[in-house]
């Protein structure tokens, strides 16, 4: 069965989350996210990276996200949520 763009761009969302979650708030890497997608997907090859970035832009339009930073904006800050480090800090 083939996914729709909002099904891609929710997964896209749900993989930003996870990356956060397991790497003290960092965002994930452009690629990372096409990789993981492709698995997802059950694609033999990652998604590109420009599909990726109309995938984030989705996710910003929608309010999900929002992107910061110059050059590549490669941080990228989830909407309502606050990452808390292993001794309490925020």
């Amino acid at each position: 069965m083939r996914m729709s763009k909002d099904q891609k761009v929710d997964l896209v969302y749900r993989l930003i989350i996870l990356y956060k979650s397991q790497n003290d708030g960092l965002s994930p890497p452009l690629r990372w996210l096409g990789k993981e997608l492709a698995k997802l997907t059950w694609s033999d090859t990652p998604v590109s990276l420009s599909v990726i970035s109309t995938y984030i832009d989705a996710l910003v339009d929608d309010g999900r996200i929002e992107r910061h930073g110059s050059g590549k904006k490669r941080r990228i800050k989830v909407v309502g949520a606050a990452w808390i480090a292993s001794d309490g800090w925020r």
